[in-house]
């Protein structure tokens, strides 16, 4: 078991790549869904150890050999007495299965509980890898609420060494924290998706835009309203159901005008007649005015015959 060990040691070591964007950075707040209860889903871009939470979750091998990786990052942050006390947990328990979650002190750390999730070794997805994430996700969600803790960070669990594809691990996860929102009863307020590296934090805005799309909102109605004025006679028969507000001036113009007819010295005056039918169609508030210009004209016309 040490020779394995100190196998796996070498080749995460040898596997070690520059330092991402966001490590050594507090987590900037990329995305947000609020859900009923005011529980928060977030995905996060920034350093995992600095996260202000009551737990955090680190990406373990079954052995819990926090070498190198986020494992190492977790281990040098905390102190020696996180390897310490996974040591002896496996030597008094032995080795963990895929999907095992394992609570342990937090070391210098500052969070209350500090969980080691063994994610599965992707081998083509064949081999119910998929199911072992979701088990190790749903895991921590479950261990989180016996805590009764009230906030949790997750990083993108087998994406590093054990190959498995991010946007898949992504859809798992996002899923599985859905699932277990659905359920209710959850002490936890605040679930984040938190990663250092700009490609995994990308990867999970995408599937968060995915299962909650940005609303757009459009108003079909406004450049029907700016055409109207152009073409009044056209547009009138189209508007004319849409406005019920001009029927009560539209009945009274017919009145003035009935007796405007007989009247011999103002038969010029009749004339305006079809004018004011055509100017009393266009029922779009930009044309109110021009209404309201044809109402002042006719009582004009209606004093003198109706004395």
């Amino acid at each position: 078991m040490e020779q394995q060990a100190a196998l796996l040691r070498m080749f995460e070591n040898s596997n070690k790549k520059p330092k991402a964007s966001g490590q050594g950075k507090p987590s900037v707040l990329k995305k947000e869904q609020i859900f009923p209860g005011d529980i928060k889903l977030q995905v996060r871009h920034g350093d995992l150890t600095e996260e202000q939470v009551d737990i955090i979750v680190n990406a373990a091998n079954k052995h819990l050999d926090h070498a190198s990786g986020l494992a190492g990052a977790i281990s040098e942050k905390g102190g020696p007495m996180i390897q310490a006390e996974s040591d002896a947990y496996i030597s008094k328990h032995g080795p963990l299965e895929e999907g095992a979650v394992v609570s342990l002190g937090p070391g210098l750390l500052r969070i209350k509980h500090l969980f080691h999730a063994v994610g599965p070794i992707w081998n083509g997805g064949k081999q119910g890898e998929d199911l072992f994430l979701s088990i190790c996700v749903r895991g921590c969600l479950d261990k989180a609420n016996e805590l009764k803790a009230k906030s949790i960070s997750l990083p993108a669990i087998s994406t590093g060494i054990f190959r498995f594809p991010k946007p898949v691990c992504a859809e798992i996860m996002f899923d599985t924290v859905l699932s277990y929102l659905s359920e209710g009863n959850s002490t936890l307020k605040e679930i984040r998706f938190t990663n250092f590296d700009d490609e995994t934090v990308h990867i999970f805005e995408n599937t968060f835009n995915k299962r909650f799309p940005p609303t757009t909102q459009k108003e079909p109605t406004a450049p029907t309203t700016a055409t109207a004025p152009a073409t009044e006679t056209a547009t009138a028969p189209a508007t004319e159901p849409a406005t019920e507000p001009a029927p009560a001036p539209t009945t009274e113009l017919a009145t003035v005008t009935e007796p405007a007819a007989p009247a011999e010295p103002t038969s010029p005056t009749v004339s305006p007649t079809p004018t004011v039918e055509q100017k009393e169609e266009p029922k779009t508030e930009e044309n109110v005015p021009s209404t309201s210009t044809m109402d002042t004209t006719q009582p004009k016309v209606e004093t003198p015959q109706s004395t």
